[in-house]
């Protein structure tokens, strides 16, 4: 089982989202679909001399979310755990609101017309056998 996502970036400073979906598209309603489940990753401001920087984004740490609004669902219809078997889709975003639907300020999301600049060099499941390895 996949229990985390590692992301080796260079960032810009600005937070930014990670998203995973099943790819099954809305037959209309929102509760015709299944969620798709978001987590923010804020980045350090870093040159390309800098390297990279990694983050270990724990699966239980994603928020179910629709329309990139997070779910109002209560959590006992199902929603509260993301199964990593049927995530078919990954998606990042600069996004106006954070995974939580808090306006992302101007500090990591900017202001007018401005740069921003995201170097993923890998993305990877953390199984849950490499967890207990690294404990």
């Amino acid at each position: 089982d996949t229990n985390a996502i590692l992301i080796r970036l260079r960032g810009d400073g600005k937070t930014y989202k990670l998203i995973l979906t099943d790819g099954i598209p809305s037959t209309g309603s929102p509760m015709s679909r299944s969620p798709s489940w978001q987590i923010d990753v804020p980045t350090k401001k870093m040159s390309s001399q800098d390297g990279f920087e990694e983050m270990n984004l724990p699966l239980v740490d994603f928020k179910p979310s629709f329309g990139g609004r997070p779910s109002s669902r209560p959590s006992t219809d199902g929603l509260g755990k993301l199964d990593s078997s049927t995530i078919k889709m990954l998606g990042v975003m600069l996004s106006l609101q954070l995974s939580d639907g808090s306006p992302n300020p101007p500090e990591t999301f900017g202001e007018g017309i401005f740069d921003f600049s995201l170097y993923i060099e890998s993305l990877k499941p953390v199984l849950t056998s490499q967890q207990q390895q690294q404990a």
